[in-house]
């Protein structure tokens, strides 16, 4: 049976993008996803937690202690708050520890037997030519609309979390770009921002924004000088080709009723801030088991705003501070292995990836607690370590995790 996982395993990633796709469709169609994308992924945490117990690595420990925090804070609050809502608190719990049990899982996978580097070429040829085919179809009007008045999310469910997948996906063909020449750079970088347009979500635009300059600002030189400046007179000349048509859009609009509901706060966060403040007095009244568990969903349940879709904020509220801190020990534990164990280069992009999914994350929609983004990151992580060792046979790794 491991025979089998070790040889399949590194493959399944490359199914994230077709099965999340056809979930969507599902949804959308039918009403009902029949938990293609769920079943899927979990078939993955499974194998990884499987191929784990064979390990005594540091990562496995990780992994396996995330998963007895769970069960653990499961069995706590049902005897605080009763079983109603039990199966919706573990689980959202375990999407957040799934980033580090798939992360050690296929890093320990390619310990155990290393693969070849093509399943990773693979997953990123076939994951950005099928996201974006999925987003430019809605240009003939195939596929479903991010809002109800713009945006392009074809036949994803969510468009926050396309948010997320461009940002991944941007860092990488762009760090790749840059190595070529910056003529390839400005070509790569107005790709990436004619989908975040059509997608038409904030942190979709602030991501490939970010990415964009973060990339060639890395290395300050007369290249760098002159790349950024580029990116920046690309971005701001369709913007003023463009710009009667722009003001007068739907995306803009939507900017200025909500700059003009509750001004710049309001803008950046598009409301959340609102949905905060109907959090807190709950929040403040239930103080002692909200901060060990975290507040009731009962009674979020019967407030006008149930969450506040906004990933810190929400980990604090609904998960505790104990989950919190100890999710953010093992954020740490995790990138003090990479550190220990990628090359500078690869560690940059896990780095600059990571940044900007938590900076969406904090303020425009769940990265953290996202079941579709958080295997796709989990699997750059991996891939990261699994690229800086894969090419360069010679090069030993760190194969410790200290979590004493």
């Amino acid at each position: 049976m491991y025979g089998l996982i070790l040889r399949y395993l590194p493959w399944l990633p490359i199914g994230f993008i077709v099965i999340d796709i056809i979930s969507g469709l599902l949804l959308h169609t039918t009403g009902s996803s029949l938990g293609i994308s769920v079943l899927y992924k979990f078939t993955v945490i499974l194998l990884c937690l499987l191929l784990l117990s064979l390990g005594r690595t540091g990562g496995a420990q990780l992994s396996f202690l995330t998963v007895f925090i769970t069960v653990v804070y499961g069995w706590l609050y049902s005897l605080v708050y009763g079983n109603q809502h039990i199966a919706y608190q573990v689980t959202e719990i375990f999407k957040l520890f799934s980033l580090f049990i798939i992360a050690f899982g296929l890093i320990e996978c390619y310990k155990i037997k290393p693969f070849d580097l093509k399943a990773i070429n693979l997953f990123f040829l076939i994951t950005v030519s099928v996201f974006a085919i999925n987003i430019l179809l809605g240009l003939f009007g195939i596929g479903f609309k991010a809002y109800s008045t713009h945006g392009i999310k074809g036949f994803f469910y969510s468009g926050n979390s396309l948010s997320g997948i461009i940002t991944i996906l941007s860092v990488y063909v762009l760090t790749k770009a840059n190595k070529i020449n910056w003529k390839a750079y400005i070509v790569t970088f107005v790709f990436f921002m004619i989908l975040a347009l059509l997608i038409g979500t904030k942190s979709a635009i602030l991501a490939v924004g970010i990415v964009g300059v973060a990339i060639p600002f890395r290395s300050i030189n007369l290249r760098t000088v002159i790349t950024i400046g580029l990116v920046s007179l690309v971005s701001l000349l369709p913007l003023l080709a463009f710009s009667g048509s722009i003001l007068n859009s739907a995306f803009i609009s939507r900017l200025v009723f909500m700059y003009n509901q509750g001004g710049i706060a309001n803008l950046i966060l598009s409301g959340r801030n609102e949905f905060l403040a109907t959090l807190l007095p709950s929040y403040f009244e239930n103080l002692n088991s909200a901060i060990l568990l975290g507040l009731d969903r009962g009674i979020s349940a019967t407030l006008v705003h149930n969450i506040t879709e906004m990933d810190l904020s929400d980990m604090l509220i609904f998960m505790g501070l104990p989950i919190s801190l100890i999710y953010l020990f093992c954020f740490g534990l995790l990138f003090k292995y990479l550190k220990d164990n990628l090359t500078k280069d690869i560690f940059f992009e896990v780095s600059l990836t990571s940044f900007v999914l938590v900076l969406i994350g904090l303020i425009s929609g769940h990265v953290l607690f996202n079941g579709v983004i958080t295997p796709y990151w989990a699997a750059v992580l991996a891939f990261g370590f699994i690229r800086s060792v894969g090419n360069n046979e010679n090069r030993n790794f760190n194969n410790t995790i200290s979590i004493g």
